[in-house]
């Protein structure tokens, strides 16, 4: 059993008021759509050899929810927009509200949260998108993070470390957004957590109760899409080759642009 419970897009997304992409057709569509898991992304992702980057909303004033309603009201209808625009999707891999309960965003895709190109860490340049997940506590300016949302974000740290898929696994590294970016984020209350060896470092578990884990080998593994996967029909006919007959490999490209398809690119 995970040791977070994380709640899916359709939890905030069933409250996006509108389709951006066309306000002339109705909202459901848009809705059915960002309730769906999050697309791969087709840049590289590599997030354990990094770890976690940490954020807030940054509003001003408190941000004080009555319900679990009025968080995923806000994710749907404050913080999705003003990333939609810009990139098509959420920016944040996961959001944790004040009542402890994580939302997915990005999920374990990589996610465009972090700001900038690159950032160095011990003489180890890393990109701070490609190797870290974003994790946005939803406090504004005068919040203070609370019991709740910080053991569920340690909780959450916890499962993407050790208990995620070798490929999606998080490094070690728990740093704030400002980090070598000129923002103010996470903000004065939560900065002082996002660091090794703080309340929400998954290895300093209170009490030592949580045993963790020995490191396993994150290197990714080779991953072949089957031609199902992608919409192709079986071939017509099959012409096997003994391995003693292949000789060497012969390499192509598309030619097609960045908005086609192995489906639609007319190769197969």
């Amino acid at each position: 059993m995970a040791s977070v419970t994380i709640e899916k897009r359709s939890a905030w997304a069933q409250h996006i008021t509108h389709n951006m992409s066309d306000p002339n057709r109705p909202a459901n569509t848009f809705i059915a759509r960002y309730s769906m898991p999050p697309m791969e992304s087709s840049r590289e992702w590599t997030p354990w050899k990094g770890g976690f980057f940490i954020h807030y909303m940054g509003s001003r004033g408190s941000f004080s929810p009555s319900s679990e309603i009025d968080c995923r009201k806000r994710i749907a209808e404050k913080i999705f927009p003003n990333h939609w625009r810009d990139s098509g999707d959420i920016y944040y891999n996961f959001l944790v509200c004040p009542h402890g309960t994580v939302y997915e965003g990005r999920g374990y895709e990589r996610g465009e949260a972090n700001g900038g190109a690159r950032i160095t860490v011990g003489g180890t340049s890393l990109g701070r998108n490609t190797s870290f997940y974003s994790i946005q506590g939803m406090l504004a300016v005068e919040d203070q993070p609370n019991n709740a949302m910080l053991d569920s974000m340690r909780n959450l740290m916890f499962h993407l470390r050790y208990e995620a898929s070798d490929t999606k696994k998080a490094g070690h590294l728990i740093l704030p957004h400002s980090a070598g970016w000129n923002t103010k984020c996470p903000g004065e209350h939560l900065t002082q957590h996002a660091k090794r060896g703080s309340r929400i470092d998954p290895t300093e578990w209170a009490g030592g109760s949580r045993p963790v884990p020995e490191p396993v080998d994150r290197t990714p593994q080779l991953r072949i899409i089957s031609r199902s996967s992608w919409g192709a029909r079986p071939p017509r006919s099959v012409a096997k080759v003994s391995n003693a007959e292949r000789t060497g490999f012969v390499v192509h490209y598309s030619a097609a642009g960045p908005d086609q398809t192995v489906r639609t690119n007319g190769c197969w």
